[in-house]
């Protein structure tokens, strides 16, 4: 009865419906779902855009014959994939196993190439044979006998099907898209780059690839990924060919130029994955991918975008690495300092990566260097010196001046150890008299490090007061106003309100929290051993011992700070407080300092002398007095009680608190 109805998609859906019937009654006969598909396929010879809407019809008529039981062996399937017009060949490879599609590929692909496919129909086929071969090769399961030969043979007759069609852009690109991952796994790089170069060959004319940028960055994305994953060298060479960047070319608008970059890169992370690469070509490819995100960045752009930059192009700064070839890596990062300029963390890890340089340069020569080592760690601490003022945030750039002359000072570097200490302290200066909050850290974080370089760095022979750095550090600590370096100046008030703004700045000033550390690094300072060094420096326990100058100089500095922290003190008990969340917060910062004094004092000082003992015991007493000021109270009361016990050792300590009590 079916084969009487004219229409063939009234026909097509007459015969779907009657398999329908049988598959519900659980009697649907293997003979008549062929003979079913095989009436379809003697009808389909209309153009294919006549035929599009029996495609359902027939995708669902494949689809059953695949799962079939009595068609699992595979005949019925062979049958019709080798026989089947061209708009059911489409059915077959969209609904049959990938598998089974693989193993016939050969025969289809010389199907598709033939004249027996019209030429409006072969980039679909193509399109729907790639997937399927790209399915199958993820099971394993390839072409013919799997052999390269093979594979090829598949590739030339599917791929000049394609050309000879003369295909849109779109339908061209859709066509590349799903056979790129199957040619990396199953071809050598040789018919990869022959495919890009094809694919670049057919876009450029008339500026095509303008109209496909969507699909060119899936197709990229879908290339980069699959060479990556695969591991080996290939995504190198692949990123550095000719035919690649000949594709690249093709993204001319700058967005999406910019998001065809970061494609690359992720790829690029995702195959270096922690290994190193030394190859200069692959050096320069990713330079001009890192330059396009960084020369695209503008006063107006966001802020996650410029994260996302400096991210990509600081993993692979760091992928780079020439081995032994120092001055190689060296010329390197100072190529990319020249290319990133604006991007501040790009800077700050370039730094961090010259001081490591510097580092292994010691390592390499086991802290003896020669002329010529020694020279280039002297270029390295110039390249952090030349390139850290370009950092704006203040915090950073004094971290990092501070390892800078770390590495410095055990490179032997005293000229440029002594320029970048003194920069960190100046900066250290900056950040200390920002104004002090309550949910801010009291104390900067590079205090203690750079304490402890000040006990380590030798004094400056040519300099006519010893101790040159540390006086500078507690000048400035001591200083009113305190000094804010490239800040703004406000106006001076006047003499009537001079004592009252020199109050308030002191109270803002996070300057008191430091003035102990300070103190407990001159105490250190004043030993006669100190109680560690570096290798091959000489500090100043060797270089000023038994200088009686030294001595009598540190302990100038120490009453200079003890005298400013008891004014901080004092100007923090009297000053006015606003609100009670204001009040309560300085009652808990006064008793923080006092304790901490308290604490410095019973650890570094002579306790028996009885000014020491006296300003001991009247500490203790306002210590005592303020213990429930906020904050943690059970600490401050556990810390007072420790002291107390120390106290016994000495009598004169012990007598004051008597006394206060």
């Amino acid at each position: 009865m079916c084969r009487g109805i004219g229409n063939q998609t009234v026909a097509a859906y007459a015969r779907c419906y009657l398999a329908r019937l049988g598959a519900a009654t659980g009697r649907l006969e293997l003979s008549h779902l062929t003979s079913t598909i095989d009436d379809c396929n003697l009808l389909l010879t209309s153009p294919a855009d006549q035929l599009a809407p029996c495609l359902p019809a027939l995708d669902w008529l494949v689809l059953s014959l695949a799962r079939h039981p009595d068609a699992r062996g595979g005949d019925p399937l062979r049958r019709l994939l080798l026989d089947a017009e061209p708009c059911l060949l489409a059915a077959c490879l969209a609904a049959l196993p990938p598998e089974l599609i693989a193993e016939e590929s050969v025969a289809i692909g010389n199907a598709v190439a033939s004249d027996k496919v019209p030429q409006s129909c072969c980039p679909i086929l193509v399109q729907l044979l790639g997937d399927s071969l790209t399915q199958a090769s993820a099971v394993g399961r390839f072409p013919g006998d799997g052999d390269r030969e093979s594979a090829l043979a598949l590739l030339n007759s599917a791929w000049g099907a394609v050309r000879s069609a003369n295909p849109r852009p779109d339908e061209y690109i859709a066509c590349a898209s799903a056979w790129v991952s199957w040619v990396a796994k199953c071809l050598q790089l040789r018919e990869l780059t022959t495919l890009l170069r094809d694919l670049a060959g057919q876009l450029s004319p008339d500026r095509a690839f303008e109209s496909v940028y969507p699909q060119l960055i899936a197709f990229l994305t879908k290339l980069v990924t699959t060479v990556g994953s695969a591991g080996g060298e290939d995504f190198g060479r692949l990123i550095t060919s000719p035919a690649f960047l000949q594709l690249f070319d093709l993204f001319q608008k700058e967005s999406v130029r910019v998001e065809a970059a970061c494609c690359v890169l992720d790829a690029y992370m995702a195959w270096t994955a922690g290994r190193r690469q030394d190859d200069s070509e692959l050096a320069s490819t990713g330079l001009f991918l890192c330059r396009l995100l960084h020369d695209s960045l503008t006063v107006v752009s966001l802020e996650d975008d410029r994260r996302r930059y400096a991210s990509l192009i600081c993993a692979f700064v760091s992928s780079l690495d020439f081995g032994s070839d120092f001055q190689r890596q060296l010329d390197f990062l100072v190529d990319c300092r020249a290319a990133f300029g604006h991007l501040e963390p790009v800077l700050a890890h370039l730094i961090r990566l010259v001081n490591g340089l510097a580092a292994r340069t010691l390592a390499v020569v086991h802290g003896r260097h020669t002329a010529r080592t020694s020279a280039f760690t002297h270029a390295c601490a110039a390249f952090s010196f030349v390139t850290l003022p370009s950092l704006d945030e203040p915090g950073l750039r004094c971290q990092l001046y501070l390892e800078s002359a770390q590495v410095a000072l055990l490179n032997q570097c005293y000229g440029q150890a002594d320029a970048l200490l003194k920069e960190a302290i100046r900066l250290l200066l900056q950040l200390l008299a920002k104004p002090y909050q309550q949910l801010q850290q009291p104390l900067p974080p590079q205090l203690h490090p750079l304490l402890s370089s000040l006990v380590l760095f030798p004094d400056d022979p040519d300099s006519k007061q010893p101790l040159t750095l540390l006086t500078g550090l507690v000048n400035g600590l001591c200083a009113s106003p305190p000094p804010v370096g490239d800040e703004p100046t406000v106006a001076m008030p006047t003499s009537n309100g001079l004592a009252e703004s020199a109050q308030q700045q002191s109270i803002a000033s996070r300057r008191p929290e430091c003035i102990v550390p300070v103190l407990v690094t001159i105490a250190t300072m004043s030993q006669d051993k100190y109680p560690y060094r570096v290798e091959g420096v000489s500090a100043n326990d060797v270089l000023l011992a038994g200088s009686q100058k030294a001595r009598s100089h540190l302990a100038d500095l120490s009453g200079q700070l003890m005298r400013h922290l008891l004014i901080e003190l004092d100007n923090l008990a009297t000053a006015p407080t606003g609100q009670q969340a204001q009040q309560q917060h300085q009652r808990r910062r006064l008793r923080d300092l006092r304790l901490g004094l308290l604490c410095g004092l019973a650890d570094h000082c002579d306790l028996t002398a009885p000014d020491t003992a006296a300003l001991f015991g009247q500490l203790w007493q306002l210590t005592a007095a303020s213990i429930d000021g906020g904050g943690d109270v059970q600490q401050a009361r556990a810390t007072l009680a420790q002291l107390r016990d120390r106290a016994a050792e000495w009598p004169e300590v012990a007598a004051a608190i008597r006394a206060t009590e």
